[in-house]
């Protein structure tokens, strides 16, 4: 009988501990499955935190960047004007450091030039600092050719003609419209009528034209070709404006009378 019982206790054991492995196995697996969740959560915690912290970041460091340069410019400037009230034959040594952007001379013009996502100034932006320019987001460029006008951003080019007092028909007012993102011309009719437009009085009349800035433009936010119409029915103003960064032109008629 103690024989019995003492092997029938070592079986007890013999079942207990077979039973306790599977216990420790699980225990095991759940360390490793917390550990791996915690990583996980770490990971996409570190994710959210650079994607708002990195535009922050990138806005500082190229705030910076514009404030530095913009520094550098006036005090360019500064030595310019200086040199030139000192007469011929003066000269100095100025160091000119841009962390970031491009420097460039282009047409007697000293030019930064800063691409970037952050919004620094607001778009279609224009300040004057005497002779410092600052702008954001502009591209039209402007200049009389002969008997045209040619009006120009980064995406199209157009060619308006020029009258001085004389006897058109409207449509004659826009030559063509190149595209520049395609690399075709828009060519054909292009017809403006006050009223009703089967009535050939409405579409023709007395022009003058007018450029606005009147002088040739370089990186401005708009510029306008103004028709002044003196027809049979009506007189007015037709404008037609190119915006900067715009892929087609802005046409109103104004002062109708």
């Amino acid at each position: 009988m103690g024989a019995r019982n003492r092997k029938g206790t070592r079986e007890r054991m013999r079942e207990g501990r077979a039973r306790g492995r599977p216990l420790a196995g699980t225990k095991h697996g759940q360390v490793w499955v917390s550990a791996i969740l915690y990583m996980l959560i770490a990971a996409i915690a570190i994710i959210l935190i650079l994607d708002a912290g990195l535009p922050l970041l990138n806005m500082m460091r190229d705030k910076s960047t514009y404030a530095k340069a913009q520094d550098t410019m006036i005090g360019l400037n500064k030595h310019i004007e200086d040199i030139a009230g000192e007469g011929i034959g003066s000269q100095r040594v100025v160091s000119v450091e841009i962390e970031d952007g491009e420097l460039y001379v282009e047409g007697g013009r000293l030019t930064w030039e800063l691409e970037t996502e952050s919004k620094i100034l607001e778009p279609r932006t224009k300040i004057r600092m005497g002779n410092l320019v600052i702008s954001s987001n502009v591209d039209v460029n402007s200049y009389e050719h002969g008997s045209h006008y040619i009006l120009e951003n980064s995406r199209i080019r157009v060619r308006l003609n020029r009258f001085g007092n004389q006897s058109i028909n409207l449509s004659d007012i826009v030559e063509w419209i190149f595209l520049k993102e395609t690399n075709a011309s828009v060519n054909g009719t292009f017809d403006f009528a006050i009223g009703d437009p089967s009535d050939p009085a409405n579409s023709e009349g007395v022009v003058t034209s007018a450029m606005f800035p009147a002088t040739n433009q370089t990186n401005a936010d708009y510029v306008s070709v103004i028709y002044s119409v003196d027809s049979a029915n009506f007189d007015y103003d037709l404008e037609i404006t190119l915006e900067s960064q715009a892929d087609f032109l802005s046409i109103r008629a104004k002062d109708i009378t």
